[in-house]
């Protein structure tokens, strides 16, 4: 079809007659051919059954009389019939009473003998004849008569008839295709000079040339007429649409200048969406994603190309404090959602909504701004219940504090008042015999509470940090420890060093005191070793036990902010985060090890640098 298309006209013109007359001799032919097909079929079946029934006239006798060889030569008559391949006699009960089969005839086939309606029958297949004719004696059936033959004379008039249907229909097209050829260019050159004539307005562009007019009455000159009035149209909106088109052209550069502006504006808005922070996402009517910044997808892990055209729950699995219905009729709303990552971890972030709306004031969608505040609320949290503990551990101290007052420096100073009421009386009674026994006695009393005093006051901050540095106050307090305890304390510090910040020192002092609380009451070991590395960059202090370790969950929730911890790694932790520094603790059921980092900032240069040694402590 697409070759046919690319016909011109006169040679279009001629394949259609000679379709058409084709078309015609076939359909006449054909059905000519198909009517003498079956005429000529029938006779010859009606011929082969004359032929059966003159046999079986023939064969009446030897059925009777049981003469098979008689029948048999009635049959073997059939060798003037040159179309006749197999013919054969049965008995009234079925049996072969008498066959012959031609001389080089090859696959026969024989139709069963079945039961069948009274009269003759017959069968064509793909390449012979088969009849079955029974024979009557008196009117009753004695027997039948089989023949079997080809088709060859069928096929031989077939081709004969192919071949004068084939001549006949190549002569008929011969002479359309003669007849069109000499009357179709009366049709077909107006056409042909009209299409050169198009093709050269098109390709020229001018549209002052006109077509050649004819001299009929016909469609033909109607449509050059036509096409001749069109073009002098087209010539005359020409001028009218180039004038317009100047004016349109000018109109746009100017549009597209404008656009250009607003273009460069847009895209520097959306690179400064994309350097915030906060997720920026708009959501449709239908509560479709159709914006989402960079920094949506890093704060929840959705790429651009997988958020867009899903719904924000889908992807966040929001949590709302009210209905969503009720947020859904404000213009604008600011509060606090619970949210999914994609890899499902739950955030918690301040959401801003504001209402998108159309040219009409129509409902469009809304702006969401969300920022992440997850690790804000965490460390709230974690501040709010530090601080709560930090006032319970405070009510315990005091009352500890309280009660070894009363228990130690309290009964020294009722001893003290007892001995002074004694004085008093005594100097009342003029009585002197036990005066100095009582003032040495007050004597012993105001040292021991004065030493009290000092060991309870050098536990809370040991004068020797103040004094002379970390290395001292270790030393004191380790050996204090180490007495106390019973637990014996290796201490490995620098023989040497320039005295650190207060804040670092202190720091220090009370992740050691820390520490070794919590080696005597909750490890079980008998040993404790202590070292402190001072680089030009960082201090290194290492507490390490040999008891029994920590549940394994505890120091993942010292390292979450979150984690309901006890004050006491909580509060080392933060004494060390608050100089930049980091708390690391493994612990094993063979010990437990906490090392704590501080940057190294060394103090002025006019303190003075305290050398110090490293003792082992038993």
């Amino acid at each position: 079809m697409p070759e046919i298309r690319s016909f011109s006209i006169s040679r279009k013109l001629t394949l259609m007659n000679m379709l058409a007359s084709g078309a015609a001799l076939i359909l006449a032919s054909s059905a000519l051919f198909f009517y003498d097909f079956h005429t000529f079929k029938k006779d010859m079946l009606h011929q082969l059954e004359t032929e059966a029934e003159i046999i079986g006239s023939n064969c009446v006798s030897p059925l009777v009389f049981n003469d098979s060889e008689s029948a048999q030569t009635t049959l073997a008559a059939l060798q003037a019939s040159p179309h006749v391949l197999y013919a054969a006699v049965y008995t009234e009960a079925g049996g072969l009473f008498a066959d012959y089969k031609r001389r080089g005839a090859a696959n026969i086939r024989v139709s069963a003998i079945n039961p069948r309606t009274p009269g003759p029958s017959s069968q064509f297949e793909n390449d012979q004849f088969s009849v079955l004719v029974p024979i009557l004696f008196h009117g009753q059936n004695a027997g039948d008569v089989y023949l079997v033959s080809d088709i060859g004379e069928l096929q031989t008039r077939v081709r004969r008839y192919l071949g004068i249907i084939g001549a006949v229909l190549f002569g008929s097209l011969l002479a359309a295709f003669l007849v069109s050829r000499s009357s179709q260019k009366k049709i077909s050159e107006p056409m042909v000079r009209l299409a050169e004539t198009a093709k050269t307005v098109s390709r020229e562009q001018n549209y002052s040339l006109r077509a050649q007019p004819v001299d009929t009455q016909d469609e033909v000159a109607t449509v050059i007429d036509a096409f001749n009035d069109m073009l002098g149209q087209i010539q005359q909106r020409g001028a009218e649409l180039q004038q317009a088109h100047d004016q349109l052209e000018k109109r746009v550069a100017e549009r597209t200048a404008q656009l250009a502006d607003r273009t460069q504006q847009v895209a520097e808005q959306a690179r400064f969406l994309n350097l915030a922070n906060d997720a920026i996402f708009v959501r449709t009517a239908d509560s479709k994603i159709s914006y989402w910044n960079e920094g949506a997808e890093r704060l929840y892990g959705w790429p651009k190309e997988e958020a867009i055209g899903r719904t924000p729950h889908e992807l966040l699995q929001t949590e709302f404090p009210v209905p969503l219905e009720e947020l859904a009729r404000l213009d604008r709303w600011e509060g606090e959602l619970r949210q999914r990552t994609r890899e499902g971890k739950q955030l918690v972030v301040n959401s801003r909504w504001t209402t998108l709306r159309d040219r009409n004031r129509q409902f469009a969608g809304w702006l969401e701004i969300c920022t992440d505040i997850t690790a804000r609320n965490r460390a709230e949290e974690a501040a709010r219940r530090l601080s709560g503990r930090i006032l319970g551990i405070q009510d315990d101290e005091r009352r500890r504090i309280a009660r070894e007052l009363h228990d130690s420096l309290g009964q020294y100073l009722a001893a003290l008042k007892m001995n002074i009421d004694v004085l008093c009386k005594s100097a009342t009674n003029g009585a002197r015999d036990n005066l100095p026994v009582v003032l040495d006695s007050c004597s012993q009393l105001l040292d021991r509470a004065i030493t009290e005093t000092r060991t309870i006051s050098h536990l809370l901050h040991p004068p020797l940090l103040d004094e002379v540095g970390l290395l001292s106050a270790l030393h004191w307090f380790v050996e204090g420890f180490s007495k106390r305890s019973g637990i014996q304390a290796n201490v490995d510090v620098p023989s040497e060093y320039e005295r650190l910040p207060e804040e670092t020192e202190i720091a220090l002092f009370r992740v050691l005191q820390e520490a070794l609380t919590n080696v005597h009451r909750h490890s079980g070991s008998t040993k404790v070793d202590i070292s402190l590395r001072i680089t030009p960059l960082n201090v290194w202090l290492q507490v390490k036990d040999y008891g029994c370790g920590i549940p394994e969950d505890h120091p993942s929730r010292v390292r979450d902010t979150n984690a309901p911890v006890g004050v006491g790694l909580a509060g080392m932790r933060e004494r060390v985060r608050q100089l930049g520094g980091t708390l690391e603790i493994a612990s094993t059921r063979a010990g437990t090890t906490i090392i704590a980092r501080i940057p190294a900032v060394k103090r002025p240069s006019s303190e003075p640098a305290t050398p110090a040694k490293g003792i082992s402590v038993a």
